[in-house]
């Protein structure tokens, strides 16, 4: 798998959620909302025969609003929702009708909820965690 590949088709499918502004690298500050894909976390080679499959990790870091922002909360809660128009699972997980070319699976296995601090300001927002696998070679 190309690490860079696989970020930049995450962050391409990200690009389908209406008004969120996507990095798929790190960025010193994300206007928010916005969204991140990190390196990833985890990297598990050979986790087949032959190498045929690797594994990894990745954050997905989505930012909303200031942390007291009132609205903040509605915000967010769109982009943890499971399905829907901004749902960030729906948007970057495999299925048969969302395939990718860089890799086998991407699926958003957990997002932990809090406050980030984002260009020196506190922001609300989410990690996610995208556990993808594909070729090892």
């Amino acid at each position: 798998m190309n690490v860079q590949a696989v970020m930049e088709e995450i962050g391409s499918k990200l690009k389908a959620i209406v008004g969120l502004r996507v990095f798929p690298y790190n960025v010193g500050k994300i206007p928010p909302p916005g969204a991140v894909v990190g390196l990833p976390d985890d990297v598990a080679f050979d986790q087949t025969y032959g190498r045929g499959v690797d594994a990894m990790t990745f954050p997905l870091w989505v930012m909303v609003a200031h942390a007291s922002d009132r609205a903040a909360n509605h915000q967010l809660t769109a982009y943890l929702s499971g399905s829907g128009p901004q749902s960030v699972k729906q948007a970057v997980n495999s299925s048969p009708s969302n395939t990718y070319s860089s890799c086998h699976m991407v699926i958003a296995t957990r997002a932990e909820t809090g406050t980030y601090t984002s260009g020196g300001v506190d922001l609300l927002g989410a990690e996610f965690q995208l556990d993808v696998t594909g070729s090892g070679t």
